[in-house]
């Protein structure tokens, strides 16, 4: 996105990587963690997607100049595949495994959103 109209990228260009380790089978199991126009070089060990992409979006809040005017996106991979939750995040109380799996992973995107 970055030289059609975006100042500030950093995600995966592929659509499906890992939440952990950003690896994707569509770039050949290679990392596909992107900041800017080039690869996100020692990012992809900082922890579990929405947690990272939350970090990066507020760091990108607080250090722009707020006279100038910001629009902000951020499209979270959760709750996409792969299905794995962040840790800590499962409710135990749901039986269901792939029910549980989902919350833990909407109610991630829901701590980022506030958090943002």
């Amino acid at each position: 996105p970055i030289n059609r109209g975006v100042d500030h990228f950093f995600g995966i260009l592929t659509g499906v990587a890992g939440h952990t380790d950003y690896r994707s089978g569509a770039a050949g199991s290679h990392i596909d963690l992107w900041e800017n126009d080039g690869p996100a070089y020692g990012r992809d060990s900082e922890g579990y997607s929405c947690h990272v992409y939350t970090d990066e979006t507020v760091r990108i809040i607080n250090d722009h100049d707020a006279s100038v005017p910001m629009f902000g996106f951020v499209s979270h991979q959760c709750p996409h595949s792969p299905y794995t939750p962040p840790q800590g995040y499962e409710d135990y109380t749901i039986d269901d495994y792939g029910r549980r799996v989902f919350a833990a992973m909407s109610t991630c995107v829901h701590e980022s959103t506030v958090n943002i």
